[in-house]
């Protein structure tokens, strides 16, 4: 009788443990594994009785149903999390990717018109150049043949 109490007194106490393990807000499973193969060492140690690992077998179907079971639910809740807001932060910078692409066309698109413009200025120029050129030879040959008679 009292090696079956010294079982539940063991039992509660894992019970009470595992829990606060699983329900702390940074639980992770390596750390609630390690916890509860802890408390079954512990467990093997110091009960005995007929019914120590058939109690043992309760216990851990218990855990598995209860505070495991609620420590995965959350966990899953939390990488969906995770997922939604990386899909949000993808989407996001695909957005801007896409609106840099619009604006590098834009900017492509203005140069070129910009390079067109000034390769036109640039044959203006020249082009009067080669008038003013022409004029300036006209000028200095009607100066010569002034200047020979």
């Amino acid at each position: 009788m009292e090696a079956a109490m010294q079982c539940s007194n063991a039992l509660q106490s894992m019970e009470r443990t595992l829990r606060t393990t699983c329900n702390a807000t940074n639980a992770k499973f390596d750390n609630v594994v390690k916890v509860l193969d802890g408390l079954v060492s512990e467990y093997e140690k110091s009960s005995h009785g007929p019914g120590k690992w058939q109690k043992l077998a309760m216990f851990l179907q218990k855990s598995l149903e209860g505070p495991l079971l609620d420590l995965t639910k959350r966990l899953i809740d939390q990488v969906g999390l995770e997922k939604n807001t990386l899909l949000l932060k993808c989407r996001s910078i695909k957005d801007k990717l896409a609106l840099l692409n619009k604006q590098l066309e834009a900017s492509d698109k203005s140069k070129s018109e910009y390079l067109k413009r000034y390769e036109e200025s640039i044959d203006e120029k020249k082009q009067l150049a080669d008038e003013y050129m022409a004029r300036i030879a006209n000028l200095q040959s009607d100066c010569s043949s002034l200047g020979e008679r």
